[in-house]
């Protein structure tokens, strides 16, 4: 957590990478549930990377994944998380359930590992989720309601992604490319041959666009290059790039949104998410509980009294527990998130 507090500090955002599915023989969790990990009591348990694949069919062993993955996002004040999986599965075994149970363990396991997904987009909706398996081996139309980004493949080569993002761009959403969608090294590790850097800046940007460059060893003509074209992606200057924009919709589409002027009687911390702040907003007539992902930019004191605009025709959604009844607008500088003010009256239309 002190590393994550230092990267928000500094305007930085801050993630982990983890393997959920996977326990060390020597760990505590694998110590005090040997029974948890796919096994058959007839073969020896086959270790990869020192690891063996927890039994995600039990529905304890889901139950454990949630809980450790709620604790771990808001422990560390997580803005990102890349789920990895990297081994085949062996011993394909669950000798203590029932022959039922048994001969479904891989659709068991498929549901609960979709059910951690869900819970994780509802629990944690201001999270980056990523997915990945051994590169790209969870790129499917089951996952890909999940997460934010999938990773494309562990290969970077921008020499290499001219092919491999022709294919997964008809299939995938381009902007949701992540692990190769980065801006790889002068000599990528596959191949080893050397690339011009706008060539791999150019391609980076083709996915969720990442740095995979040492900065701490890049010569200041990559960082003035690297500078120059984020600023280009990210705030419009630098070279003509357009800014990247969700899908265009209708007019039809966006009359249907009804923003409502507010103030915030009210503002105080979620008690089961460190991320959220649980807000009360008069608008007009009505008060609304409002709750948003924004506790690290902002005090519940210096927000209370504050005249906000609301969507205000949200559908309701529970957010650990607690109920949200609209959204509050903020904006992003890229660095900081500010609060979009007005001084309208409540309950007035924002057009």
């Amino acid at each position: 957590r002190v590393i994550s507090e230092k990267c928000h500090a500094n305007g930085m955002r801050f993630g982990l990478w983890v393997e959920p599915e996977m326990v060390n023989p020597d760990s505590d969790l694998y110590r005090a549930h040997p029974d948890w990990v796919i096994h058959d009591p007839t073969r020896p348990r086959t270790l990869m990377r020192s690891q063996l694949t927890l039994n995600l069919a039990r529905d304890d062993v889901r139950d454990w994944a949630i809980a450790w993955l709620d604790d771990l996002i808001d422990d560390c004040r997580l803005d990102y998380l890349k789920w990895d999986m990297n081994r085949y599965v062996c011993e394909n075994g669950w000798p203590d359930a029932a022959p039922e149970e048994r001969r479904s363990l891989s659709i068991r396991y498929t549901r609960n590992l979709m059910a951690i997904w869900e819970h994780l987009n509802k629990a944690h909706p201001d999270v980056l989720f990523e997915n990945c398996a051994s590169g790209g081996g969870r790129r499917d139309f089951g996952m890909v309601q999940y997460a934010d980004r999938i990773n494309r493949s562990d290969n970077a080569d921008p020499v290499d992604l001219m092919v491999l993002h022709e294919g997964f761009s008809m299939l995938f959403v381009p902007k949701t490319a992540g692990g190769a969608g980065n801006i790889a090294p002068a000599r990528h590790h596959i191949h080893n041959r050397p690339t011009p850097l706008r060539f791999r800046i150019h391609w980076g940007m083709t996915g969720s666009m990442s740095i995979g460059i040492n900065l701490l060893t890049a010569s200041q003509e990559e960082l003035d290059e690297l500078k120059k074209q984020q600023a280009a992606a990210t705030d419009g200057e630098g070279e003509n790039i357009p800014l990247k924009l969700k899908p265009e919709i209708e007019y039809g589409d966006f009359d249907k949104m009804d923003f409502r002027v507010g103030t915030i009687l009210s503002a105080e911390k979620h008690p089961d998410a460190d991320r959220l702040l649980v807000f009360q907003v008069q608008m007009g007539t009505e008060k609304r509980q409002i709750i948003s992902g924004v506790a690290k930019d902002f005090s519940p004191e210096e927000m209370v009294g504050k005249k906000v605009i609301v969507v205000a025709n949200l559908k309701p959604r529970m957010l650990r527990g607690m109920e949200s009844k609209g959204m509050i607008l903020f904006a992003e500088d890229g660095k900081h998130v500010k609060l979009v003010t007005t001084e309208a009256p409540d309950g007035n239309a924002v057009n």
